[in-house]
């Protein structure tokens, strides 16, 4: 047996059937609350994470932190893992089971820098593995055995793990360093034929990746471009970041500065400094996102969705997914809606019928156009003969909403910057059905709703309720902030249906401009 330096060790073998026994009760556990997309900058898809001991009790709560844990409901289903952690004379800090999809990956970074400094340490426990499925550690991959206790020093170097050919879950222990772990550290071991060497690259391996990731990022696959280099980590013997370099140097070649920009903060984020407020934004987003991808991640309506949504308002990139998908734009949302309707087109009319009173060639800005359903539903409610105007970042969309013949003028523009197109005071209402949930509008074009809109008009608009509400909204903030300056009343708000089919809601939302 080799002794290492203490970042990847065994601490001691467990009971024989230790793990089996683990695996059998979380099988036989009713509804636990897994959770997709935890640290999801961090992995690729695939990996799902329930807390069993935790900050709040909260099971479904999994940005880790610092804290003097409290069981969550979940641990009373899993008694081997309760009775364990009752004897292990450890000081606990946070108890989860992780679990990863045949194929899903961690990319390379280090953790608990956006915690406190008292020192900690992370144990891992497999309850389910396959013999392909390794921790990536400077130039080693190491499976870990069941039955086992590992030490983790996830702080010391960085590290990454790429799962095998059948689910892996690993009972998880995030604690802080005491005497019992103290002992349990100094006679940590390595066991022998555990690690395999990394191969070291051919030197044309990068060069026909980079080609391969150019042609991802020319047909709208950025993320997979991105991952195909992020892998690289967990295929290679290559120097530390050199993975997100790599992503670097293909964003730099195509001249796209937000993206190179944005990846220059991730590799300081997942190498040297995160911050909790980051991981928890990320959360947020990726939940609103992810919370469609659960039924429908697949097929042409799955691309949608993953071309379409955003953490960062990025024109350049929508304008293209749009484009790309328009002529199917109409079916995707009658499919989301999955009961007969337009889906968030459909309830922002309905919701905009209970505030605007119909009258005689009403004058409408329709924000964020698309295909031009928002008309024909404005129809629908009795709004005829109606004056309508469409601004939208997408050619190809106002094409097809051209085909409508209904809209008196369509603009080809990105809010806020619409101030030459449009005039002050020029509309009765704005209509803007879902355009803030997924970063497709910035908060800064609401100024600009208000600008174009008569004084007494209305401007009204949906968005995800899970957007709206998440911490330091910044949509929120900006219909709160408009409201204090007088640039409009909040006449109306309600949570409704959005996508029945999916279970998602909305705010919808008037104000009446001053």
């Amino acid at each position: 047996m080799l002794v290492i330096n203490k970042s990847l060790a065994v601490l001691r073998n467990l009971p024989t059937g230790f793990s089996s026994q683990v695996a059998q009760e979380i099988e036989q556990a009713t509804n636990l609350p897994w959770q997709r997309n935890a640290y999801s900058d961090y992995t690729s898809k695939g990996y799902e994470v329930v807390s069993l001991l935790n900050k709040d009790g909260n099971s479904t709560n999994t940005i880790i932190d610092d804290c003097n844990p409290i069981p969550t409901p979940d641990l009373e289903k899993l008694p081997t893992i309760r009775h364990f952690l009752e004897q292990c004379n450890l000081s606990l800090m946070w108890v989860r089971l992780n679990k990863l999809e045949p194929g899903a990956c961690f990319w390379e970074h280090r953790d608990y820098s956006e915690l406190n400094t008292k020192h900690k340490v992370r144990l891992h426990v497999p309850i389910c593995t396959s013999p392909d499925s390794y921790f990536i550690f400077k130039d080693k991959a190491v499976h870990l055995e069941t039955d086992t206790l590992w030490l983790l020093r996830p702080d010391s170097d960085v590290h990454g793990f790429i799962n095998g050919s059948s689910v892996r879950i690993h009972l998880i222990i995030d604690c802080y360093l005491n005497d019992r772990l103290s002992d349990l550290i100094d006679n940590a071991y390595l066991p022998n034929n555990s690690e395999t060497c990394l191969p070291e690259p051919d030197s044309q391996v990068y060069d026909k990746l980079l080609d391969i990731a150019s042609i991802l990022v020319s047909q709208n696959k950025q993320r997979e471009a991105e991952e195909l280099l992020l892998k690289t980590f967990l295929q290679y013997n290559q120097p530390v970041g050199f993975s997100f370099d790599l992503i670097l140097n293909l964003y730099q070649k195509l001249q796209m500065t937000k993206k190179t920009e944005e990846w220059t903060e991730k590799k300081q984020r997942f190498l040297h400094q995160e911050s909790l407020k980051n991981v928890k934004k990320e959360q947020t987003e990726a939940d609103s996102v992810d919370h469609i991808e659960g039924k429908i991640s697949d097929g042409r309506l799955g691309q949608f969705h993953k071309d379409v949504h955003s953490l960062t308002y990025d024109p350049d990139r929508l304008e293209r997914a749009y484009d790309k998908h328009a002529e199917n734009y109409d079916e995707f949302v009658q499919e989301l809606a999955g009961d007969g309707t337009s889906g968030c087109s459909h309830y922002t009319t309905l919701f905009f019928s209970k505030i605007v009173p119909i009258a005689k060639n009403l004058r409408v800005l329709d924000a964020g156009v698309g295909t031009g359903i928002g008309a024909v539903e404005l129809i629908n409610f009795g709004y005829k003969p109606l004056s309508i105007v469409g601004v939208d970042l997408s050619s190809n969309m106002l094409a097809q909403a051209r085909k409508r013949g209904v809209y008196e003028a369509l603009h080809y523009a990105c809010f806020p910057e619409t101030e030459d197109i449009l005039q002050t005071d020029e509309f009765d209402a704005v209509l803007c059905a879902g355009g803030f949930s997924h970063s497709a509008m910035p908060a800064s074009a609401m100024p600009e709703f208000a600008r174009v809109t008569r004084p007494g008009g209305f401007v009204v608009f949906s968005v995800r309720k899970s957007v709206y509400e998440e911490p330091n909204s910044e949509i929120k903030a900006m219909v709160e902030q408009l409201e204090s300056a007088r640039v409009w009343d909040i006449v109306a708000q309600e949570c409704g249906a959005y996508l029945p089919a999916d279970g998602v809601q909305a705010m919808y939302i008037a104000c009446r401009v001053c």
